[in-house]
């Protein structure tokens, strides 16, 4: 099962390496504005690390998990190059999504610091980039309140909101940690049994070398 799952990653792998060898082109492009390039650059880096994901994952039949969420960031990233392709606008709203997903990691550390460290020397440093994140809200026109982007509604508005509730559903399910606590028994019964088995092997192949004909004295 393995083999075809590494034959798999090594597909998409191919198919990743003709996306970054065309992305060069696609930024050269005379109708292409600089923010576009900007993001598809990005979006060509955070490829590149998660097929790098993908082969590691195939490559053992016990990486489910980590199989599947390689999978799942491949499948999403597909989905955020078609939404900053489509328009200048898009590339710029998820050009500040940077800004507003930084803000929300923020607070949720800051109220995490201040409740089971609250005398860390680098707690204060933490909650002053509050003012640097809103300075720089108001620099490119984030509305104090505007959330971050949800790559569902997105997936609708590009036609795709079945195949990615189908394939996010399915592949988060076998990212889920309680998934994997269900079954470690099971996967630890067959980490066994596969050590068993390619002990056994070693062995028939030693007692065949030393049963041969030549090798008795």
């Amino acid at each position: 099962m393995n083999e075809q799952l590494l034959s798999r990653a090594k597909e998409v792998r191919a198919r990743a390496e003709r996306v970054q060898a065309w992305i060069p082109q696609l930024q050269a492009s005379p109708g292409i504005s600089e923010i576009q390039r900007i993001v598809v650059g990005c979006v060509g880096i955070r490829l590149r690390t998660n097929v790098r994901h993908l082969c590691i994952g195939g490559e053992s039949p016990f990486d489910a998990e980590y199989l599947s969420w390689s999978a799942r960031n491949l499948f999403e990233l597909s989905i955020w190059a078609q939404y900053v392709t489509a328009s200048v606008g898009n590339a710029t709203r998820f050009r500040n999504d940077e800004i507003i997903d930084f803000a929300e990691w923020q607070r949720a550390a800051v109220n995490l610091a201040r409740k089971y460290t609250p005398t860390h020397t680098e707690t204060d440093t933490l909650e002053s980039q509050g003012d640097w994140l809103e300075q720089k809200r108001a620099e490119q026109g984030i509305a104090p309140d505007q959330k971050h982007l949800n790559i569902g509604g997105l997936a609708k508005e590009l036609g795709l909101g079945g195949l990615f509730y189908g394939m996010n559903g399915f592949l988060s399910k076998l990212v889920h940690p309680n998934r994997a606590i269900g079954s470690s028994s099971t996967r630890s019964k067959k980490r066994t049994a596969a050590k068993r088995g390619a002990n056994d092997r070693r062995d028939q192949r030693c007692r065949r070398r030393f049963a041969a004909p030549c090798c008795v004295l």
